[in-house]
């Protein structure tokens, strides 16, 4: 399994609609936040370690912050006013043909403050030069900690498969103590092993902490709970 972590703090140029970060400036622009796109120093080692990964590795996963799929607050316009965001993530989707070049399996983000998974499917040109059908899993892993939020108006993710605002309603008894469901805090769990046949496959969970509530409203323990969007990949 390859895991690799990129530095997309800042696009260029500065205060243009590459720009993941409208306030700050970049390596070309007179700052310190390296560049990510083409032909940069970063761009150029994650694509000599992508082919290196789609050689050796069962799995390769990327984690950088911004996440390029959401219809969350950061899903806006790089910009500053109604519909833009000053760190908006969306340029970072210019990234997924080079994801799916290469045969990455997931990206792990954050960034927005909600759980919400998405898929971009293509054909891919596999290192023998056939093609094949390919899906990168995009999640946005934004439950760790701060506030929980949930989609903004106008914002849309054609890509989405799951997200704990919608898709996770809150169900209660009828003493109206909350019985399952909700936004709650939690992680993106990855378990890489062997199925019983010899091949490898990564079953990822999103899980979640549970209040276990009295009539009261008062919590009286938690529970380690899944949302109903578990996946297993099977490695080729």
């Amino acid at each position: 399994m390859t895991l690799l972590v990129l530095d997309t703090t800042d696009g260029l140029p500065h205060r243009s609609d590459r720009d993941t970060n409208w306030r700050l400036k970049g390596e070309n622009d007179g700052g310190v936040a390296p560049d990510w796109h083409p032909g940069s120093e970063q761009y150029r080692w994650l694509e000599k370690e992508l082919g290196m990964a789609q050689r050796e590795s069962k799995f390769t996963f990327v984690m950088f912050h911004g996440a390029p799929y959401t219809s969350g607050l950061h899903g806006q316009s790089p910009g500053d006013g109604p519909g833009h965001e000053v760190l908006s993530a969306r340029p970072i989707q210019s990234l997924t043909p080079l994801f799916l070049r290469f045969g990455v399996d997931a990206v792990f983000n954050g960034h927005d403050e909600m759980y919400e998974h998405a898929g971009v499917t293509w054909e891919v040109e596999c290192p023998d030069g056939s093609e094949r059908h390919h899906e990168i899993h995009f999640y946005d892993i934004g439950i760790g900690g701060d506030g929980l939020r949930g989609p903004v108006e106008d914002v849309q993710n054609p890509e989405q498969v799951f997200l704990a605002h919608t898709d996770a309603p809150e169900v209660y008894a009828d003493d109206g103590v909350l019985q399952s469901g909700g936004k709650h805090y939690g992680h993106l769990e990855v378990n890489v092993s062997q199925d019983s046949t010899g091949k490898w496959q990564a079953k990822i969970d999103a899980v979640h902490i549970f209040p276990l509530l009295d009539v009261s409203g008062q919590p009286k323990g938690f529970e380690r709970r899944l949302y109903n969007d578990s996946i297993t990949l099977k490695a080729e």
